[in-house]
């Protein structure tokens, strides 16, 4: 990399680096998750990029949305208390009208808000208790 920096600089420099070939031909000798961690090691920031679509050409484009709406409620009745479930938020993520949907629906009860530094903390407990109710109605 050393020798070739000012190739390097360009294709870093670059808006939307993971729409780019890697410089020095090492794009014909990267598998895709090696395309993906190269990103994720050189732009963070546009590693979600590259990793849609690394999911595309992997799995296929149908697991790839820009905007994913979850269906709590469906979810939680579909689930089972022995089943694990993880879920990631994303720092700009809002679960919460979606979360007091799946309440309502599943007459849960109301979850409380919290307003806070922790506010994601919150909302994922309450999409525990949510998903804790639920499974235990059918253990």
């Amino acid at each position: 990399m050393s020798e070739s920096e000012a190739q390097w600089r360009a294709w870093y420099d670059r808006e939307a680096p993971e729409d780019e070939p890697i410089p020095c031909d090492y794009e014909r000798s990267m598998s895709a998750v090696e395309r993906l961690l190269m990103v994720r090691c050189w732009r963070p920031e546009r590693a979600v990029h590259e990793a849609h679509k690394y999911i595309g050409e992997c799995l296929g484009r149908q697991y790839v949305t820009e905007r994913c709406e979850l269906d709590l409620a469906t979810l939680a009745h579909d689930g089972h208390c022995r089943s694990p479930l993880v879920g990631l938020i994303s720092a700009a993520a809002d679960p919460t009208s979606g979360i007091e949907a799946a309440a309502k629906k599943l007459k849960i009860g109301e979850c409380r808000r919290q307003s806070s530094p922790s506010c994601r903390s919150a909302a994922a407990l309450c999409v525990c208790r949510v998903f804790l109710r639920a499974s235990v109605r059918r253990c």
